[in-house]
């Protein structure tokens, strides 16, 4: 496994070096070479050649006519520290999400949207936290509070969705995972650090069947959308033993000892009707509550039923590039979990904020820099106190398949103990798109 992790890393690096001395990273265009037509020795175009694709669609397109749809992505976080922490070490995580979607409507002839969707994931390297001794995970590929080990194939998605009222109301339900659709935004996407990525980690780290990709489970999920406001309500199963590694997404049993997780999120959309015109930004807030069991933090012996929460998200667009249709420019954001319980949550009170700007380059439209802060409070069950993550990073969007992100973490007090030197955490992350 070690060989064939280097070997993983190898090919990595042997591939982003190729593309570095193609030239890509250069203009933000990639220059493909003239091709030689096979019925005759003339050299077409690269216009021509661009023209002769348009005309005939590829596999893919041919399949979303017919109402099927396949996707797969592959990430790779190679990061190490080279200053601080436990010790100094340099690690691979890698991911791979693949599926489908089936549009019923098209395919059964039926008369509403009705959606099929299934998809499954695989995690391999290892994690970096656990070299530095830190909490908040630096690669987000371990982000669901490592209770997967690598190298582990997983269902993830099977589920329905039902869309009516000109798609503005949504039912979802089956095999689903609530950070999908709950408690998250776009902006934290752009983030490799598990602190800010997809959901933040006061959630994550507190409700233990708190399930977002590679983890699902049953659950029931109505969405009600309008130009200014979105409202969510859900309920799921909570089954802290779903992430095992011997699950691999396929325990589809229901136990009377464990608990459910109602959530209800409602977000307003300020600045984004079509006829519109200042800048967009969105507000929401959640409120949930799991009733499973928690041990005590400072007794096991001790436990309590019931855990609930808060969440706020405010983002807002304070500068848009000119001519760019509100889609490039500046929008900082700030988001909030509140877990009150202190004796059986690890980090009660956890802040983030950030801000990111598309566009900051000339002639790299497409590209996206991010800076992040993120602070959690310890329990005072708990020997720390807090710990903070900074991250700053720049997504190069090569092609519209290919993703290159170099990226700079500070953790400040990694355990929250002060005992662990501040670490320093520096990388990239690789992202191919098909």
């Amino acid at each position: 496994m070690r060989n064939l992790n280097r070997l993983r890393l190898l090919g990595t690096l042997g591939f982003v070096a190729v593309l570095s001395l193609s030239g890509v990273f250069g203009s933000g265009v990639v220059a493909r070479p003239l091709v030689l037509a096979q019925s005759r020795g003339d050299i077409i175009s690269e216009e021509k050649q661009g023209q002769q694709e348009k005309k005939e669609p590829g596999f893919r397109e041919r399949l979303e006519k017919t109402g099927i749809s396949i996707w797969a992505s592959y990430t790779a976080d190679l990061l190490g520290n080279p200053s601080g922490g436990k010790g100094l070490a340099f690690r691979y995580a890698g991911g791979l999400e693949f599926g489908t979607k089936l549009e019923l409507k098209r395919l059964l002839k039926l008369r509403e949207s009705l959606l099929f969707e299934v998809s499954g994931d695989h995690r391999s390297g290892h994690d970096l936290s656990r070299d530095i001794g830190n909490l908040f995970v630096p690669a987000q590929i371990f982000g669901i509070g490592r209770r997967f080990g690598a190298g582990t194939l997983r269902l993830y998605r099977l589920s329905l969705e039902k869309l009516l009222a000109e798609e503005r109301f949504s039912l979802l339900a089956g095999r689903i995972g609530m950070g999908d659709d709950f408690l998250t935004s776009e902006l934290y996407q752009q983030f490799v650090q598990t602190a800010f990525h997809k959901n933040p980690i006061g959630v994550v780290a507190n409700i233990l069947s708190f399930t977002v990709s590679p983890v699902s489970t049953w659950g029931w999920r109505a969405r009600y959308e309008t130009d200014n406001w979105k409202i969510l309500g859900g309920v799921y199963y909570s089954d802290d033993t779903l992430g095992d590694d011997d699950k691999h997404g396929t325990d589809f049993s229901i136990r009377s000892d464990k608990g459910y997780t109602p959530i209800l999120q409602i977000g307003y959309k300020h600045n984004q009707r079509p006829n519109e015109s200042g800048f967009p930004g969105n507000y929401s807030m959640a409120v949930y509550y799991d009733s499973n069991r928690y041990e005590d933090i400072g007794d096991a012996s001790k436990f309590k039923y019931g855990n609930y929460g808060f969440y706020f998200h405010l983002d807002q667009m304070v500068y848009a590039e000119p001519d760019s249709g509100r889609n490039q420019g500046l929008t900082p954001f700030l988001a909030a979990t509140i877990m009150p319980q202190t004796s059986i949550n690890p980090i009660p009170y956890f802040l983030m904020g950030g801000l990111v700007y598309k566009g900051l380059f000339p002639s790299r439209d497409q590209d996206t820099t991010s800076f992040g802060l993120a602070y959690g409070q310890f329990s005072d069950q708990l020997a720390g106190t807090y710990e903070m993550a900074f991250e700053l990073n720049h997504e190069f969007e090569v092609t519209s398949w290919l993703s290159l992100q170099p990226d700079v973490q500070y953790i400040r007090r990694p355990g929250g103990t002060g005992n662990i030197p501040d670490a320093w955490i520096l990388g990239f992350e690789l992202e191919l798109k098909y």
